[in-house]
């Protein structure tokens, strides 16, 4: 009998799982439904930069070229060094004197500076009264009268060399505005643990706040709330801390990279606020003589030749310096088909003039350097070479093509107005279980389930084969020994 009603008890449960299995099929009233999503695949080229680095003798086809560069590497390297002497000199004028608006550093701002040091730009800017950047011209009065006293030293002089300051000046705007961006935060730490707080939790916590932005509810379409939040990156968010207040207020924008780097002007004169209180602080203070102080803008100590780049205007530059020597005159003419003239010629000649260099630069690049030894079937000549008179860095470009599944998203089906019960045809159509439920035939009832074979694509399989005997458990022997 205890057997007998085990059995039961099992065949009981047996029947209570496909029950709830067959509960879960959808009902014939539901008559939404969802619409399997898309799947499309999406490819994107991008192109992968790479470079190669050789000995510029072993890429110009012209000896006389090369001897040009490394002069110019010299010359451009001694032009950057007074650029950002003369850059610091200005803006700590205008900051000193108490103007109105620090000059913006801007690729024109560098350009004007690096073209102040060379000596012809000087004898012929010097004399003059009325300039269109009179601030400017004042700062560089004070430098060249400064300059004179240095008598063991002779500016440079150099023509057509437009081109390689408008690149060098370039790359002193983004240097400037990465040393203010990535240095803000640390000169901050600094000026608010002299000012501010004396332990470290204290400082770290009033920075923190200088960069705590609010968050507000994010809104659809209709305005409505949909229960996340989204941050507000430009306002800061609630506090009653007095300190944070006062720094918040003197700070006006949150210092992030991003506004730094719009606002370079702003934050500049923050720099330099904190600058004259640290400075100050440490006089009066002899246990902080080692305080590590710094400038509003870089400053290049290390002297080596510079990088310039070759593209289709510094190779003109570079050409109207040497292009009354012969080999180089022969050289246009014989393999580039440019004659020394800014006129409009006859046949396949060209003008010596910027724009034909700009609009054949990759025709001229590949004559005068042979960069066809580096490339590949995948990779190709960006038309860009840096060298600094010694070593060449050619620029090649690799297209990458990569291959994402995205989802297209369809709406739902639109409700029906009179809803049919469907058949149980239809009802195991839509979902694989009841696919599989269906199989067993509509003569089937649910009483006594014995086992379903495990070919059938199912997800549970169901065994009963009675009660099965316990087994006794055996005692180690392990104790004994």
């Amino acid at each position: 009998m205890r057997h007998k009603r085990k059995y039961e008890e099992d065949q009981e449960v047996e029947t209570d799982l496909v029950s709830d299995a067959l509960a879960q099929l959808p009902s014939p009233s539901q008559g939404t439904t969802t619409a399997p999503p898309t799947y499309r695949l999406k490819e994107t080229t991008k192109d992968v930069n790479s470079s190669v680095i050789c000995k510029l003798t072993r890429v110009c086809r012209l000896p006389l070229f090369v001897e040009e560069i490394k002069m110019i590497c010299v010359v451009m390297k001694q032009v950057q060094l007074e650029g950002w002497h003369l850059a610091n000199l200005h803006v700590l004028r205008w900051l000193k004197e108490g103007d109105d608006e620090v000059p913006e550093l801007a690729h024109m701002f560098f350009y004007r500076c690096c073209a102040a040091t060379l000596g012809n730009i000087e004898k012929r800017d010097r004399p003059k009264n009325q300039t269109q950047y009179k601030s400017f011209h004042e700062t560089c009065q004070r430098y060249w009268a400064n300059r004179e006293r240095e008598t063991a030293y002779t500016s440079e002089s150099m023509l057509n060399a437009g081109d390689m300051i408008n690149e060098t000046a370039k790359l002193m705007e983004i240097n400037a505005l990465n040393m203010i961006a990535l240095h803000f935060r640390r000169r901050l730490h600094q000026y608010i643990r002299f000012r501010y707080a004396r332990s470290y939790k204290e400082t770290k916590t009033l920075v923190d706040s200088c960069y705590r932005v609010r968050s507000e509810p994010e809104l659809d379409g209709d305005d409505n709330p949909t229960g996340e939040t989204t941050t507000v990156w430009t306002e800061w968010d609630e506090t009653e801390d007095p300190v944070e207040l006062e720094l918040r207020e003197w700070l006006k924008i949150i210092p992030w990279q991003s506004p730094i780097r719009a606002n370079s002007a702003h934050f500049v004169r923050k720099l330099y606020d904190m600058l004259v209180w640290i400075e100050k602080y440490v006089a009066e203070h002899p246990n902080t003589q080692g305080a590590r102080l710094y400038t509003l803008l870089p400053v290049a100590t290390a002297f080596q030749a510079a990088y310039i780049k070759l593209n289709g205007s510094t190779l003109h530059g570079l050409f109207a310096r040497i292009i009354h020597i012969p080999k180089v005159e022969d050289f246009l003419k014989n393999e580039l088909n440019i004659v020394p003239t800014k006129k409009n010629t006859l046949g396949a000649q060209r003008p010596f003039a910027k724009p034909t260099f700009q609009k054949n630069r990759a025709e001229i690049l590949r004559k005068v350097l042979d960069v066809q030894q580096f490339e590949t079937s995948n990779r190709k000549f960006a038309d860009e070479v840096k060298t600094n008179g010694y070593g060449a860095s050619i620029l090649l470009i690799r297209p990458v093509t990569t291959t994402s599944v995205t989802v297209v998203e369809k709406k739902k089906a639109t409700r029906d107005k009179k809803s049919k019960a469907k058949r149980p045809e239809e009802i195991a159509e839509a979902d694989s279980f009841a696919k599989d439920l269906f199989k067993l035939g509509a003569e089937y009832t649910p009483d006594v389930l014995i086992g379903i074979d495990p070919g059938m694509r199912s997800i549970v399989t169901v065994v009963s084969i009675g009660h099965l005997p316990s087994r006794r458990r055996r005692k180690s022997q392990r104790g004994k020994h």
